[in-house]
């Protein structure tokens, strides 16, 4: 399933904790919440992504779920621009955390698992 959009500017949570996002809305599409092994295209160039359609809600749940992607070996500003995520394969279900600690250590296990995949 792949998704064109303009990046646009979150709450920040994502840089804070070290796992910047790229993040799109998608009215209207019904999709299993949850993590994402995933590929993205900015700029004529494919990248390798972890993403999560979902409500986050471990921070400020939102009411409309959004398509928040992690774009793996990668550090530039794009709000505002066009992407394409491709999500690939299902990781696992959006999971409500106790604390960000824990949301930060199973991040890095997704992209673990994720870069497993893509080899």
């Amino acid at each position: 399933m792949k998704f064109t959009g303009e990046v646009l500017k979150g709450n920040g949570f994502g840089r804070q904790i070290n796992f910047p996002t790229a993040n799109l809305k998608l009215d209207g599409i019904t999709l299993e919440k949850g993590v994402y092994l995933s590929s993205t295209i900015y700029n004529g160039k494919k990248y390798d992504s972890i993403s999560n359609f979902g409500n986050h809600p471990t921070y400020k749940e939102l009411i409309n779920p959004i398509l928040e992607t992690h774009i793996l070996d990668f550090d530039e500003e794009i709000y505002g621009k066009i992407i394409e995520v491709e999500l690939i394969k299902f990781i696992r279900p959006e999971i409500k955390f106790n604390h960000v600690d824990e949301l930060k250590n199973q991040i890095q296990k997704d992209i673990e698992i994720a870069k497993k995949l893509i080899k």
